[in-house]
């Protein structure tokens, strides 16, 4: 698809700070509120079945088995790594799972001021099951997270107002998530929602479907739109969904959209923007080891570059005396424009997070997003990438 090369040179050059004589715009604000979960991987040679009994791999010495995740923190670790100023906002436990997850946004130069912990709960946990192609089920203890209520996002309602772009996804509470997307839409935050796990949001439909009314880009796989759209359309669509059919049919059943961007593992996905503007992108090749970590990474880096050219153009245009809500250059070309630039970047970090071991642990970095548009892509990419160091 077409890259803007202006758009990858604001991006990548100011948010390396590859450029000390320029005047750099200040870093997005990301925040996002999810999930912290610690996974525990466990190899075997195929997912179980129901009713299979399957004997995993041994460990192997020295090699770690957990590791700080959740989609709430990958992706605040995602978008961090990426460049972007990043906030947490969710609930752990005081024992030595929550300190792994403090940790980890820490190392990651997250900020945690959100993140409450409860001296007298669990931290989530999960069980991360990997075959040898990579591929995993994971069965989630949410725990702590449980606790991330109505209540405390009313609040800790300055959270909202303090941030450029809100992240959601449908592992913590809907009635949380609810509140959320309406308070940062006041506030005039872009929202992004990966509604993901799908189910959630098709279960507790009337709160689901209030996160989607609010929210302005959505990013769902093939399988988590086709179960959105067959709960809106009482179960029309008997078949998963192309990436195409998808966009198109989320638009049509959200007008207040302005963007689907519908992913499909390693194969093509496809965005539709209210404007018009339709992408398509084939999935950056890998060598996938544990694919647990790839949608998280691809809507924390998305998100920290969609971020950050908005910011850049408000700055451009010389609001940075008061910042520019996002939201405002919505219906504006630029926004397709930065679609196009983050979806690359949101699909280079994809296929990087999987040739990694872990889930946090595995995002990787704005420079290894920057060698990797130099060393694949075309020569547009690569004259940007040069520019930049």
């Amino acid at each position: 698809f077409r890259v803007s090369l202006h758009g990858y040179r604001e991006v990548i050059s100011k948010q390396l700070a590859f450029c000390p004589a320029m005047s750099a715009p200040p870093k997005v604000r990301v925040g996002v509120l999810g999930a912290m979960v610690v996974d525990t991987f466990t190899r075997v040679p195929s997912i179980p079945r129901a009713g299979e009994t399957v004997l995993a791999f041994r460990s192997q010495p020295g090699k770690r088995d957990r590791y700080a995740g959740g989609k709430g923190l990958n992706q605040a670790v995602a978008a961090a790594k990426a460049g972007a100023d990043s906030r947490m906002f969710g609930r752990c436990g005081n024992d030595s799972n929550g300190r792994l997850l403090l940790s980890s946004l820490d190392g990651a130069g997250v900020e945690r001021s959100n993140v409450v912990v409860a001296d007298s709960e669990k931290s989530g946990w999960a069980h991360v099951y990997v075959d040898e192609g990579g591929r995993n089920a994971i069965f989630v203890h949410l725990e702590a997270n449980l606790g991330v209520s109505r209540e405390l996002v009313e609040t800790r309602s300055s959270f909202f107002e303090d941030i450029d772009l809100l992240l959601l996804q449908g592992e913590v509470g809907m009635e949380a998530t609810s509140k959320a997307a309406r308070l940062a839409s006041d506030f005039g935050v872009l929202v992004v929602v990966n509604p993901a796990p799908a189910p959630p949001f098709v279960s507790n439909y009337t709160l689901g479907s209030s996160v989607l009314a609010l929210g302005q880009v959505i990013v769902p796989n093939c399988i988590e739109a086709t179960q959105l759209l067959r709960k809106r359309f009482d179960e029309a669509c008997a078949q998963t969904l192309s990436p195409a059919n998808a966009a198109q049919a989320l638009l049509a059943a959200y007008p207040n959209l302005h963007a689907a961007v519908v992913t499909n593992g390693d194969s093509e996905g496809r965005s539709q923007s209210r404007n018009g503007k339709e992408t398509c992108w084939q999935a950056h090749a890998s060598n996938a080891v544990n694919e647990t970590g790839a949608g998280d990474a691809f809507c924390g880096a998305f998100s920290a570059f969609l971020g950050q050219y908005l910011v850049n153009v408000g700055e451009a245009k010389g609001v940075s005396e008061k910042r520019a809500r996002l939201a405002e250059f919505l219906p504006s070309p630029l926004f397709d424009d930065a679609l196009s630039v983050s979806i690359n970047a949101g699909s280079i970090a994809g296929a990087l997070c999987v040739e990694q071991e872990g889930t946090a642990d595995a995002m990787p970095t704005l420079k290894d997003i920057a060698d990797h548009i130099l060393c694949n892509s075309g020569p547009a990419e690569q004259v940007l990438a040069r520019l930049a160091q």
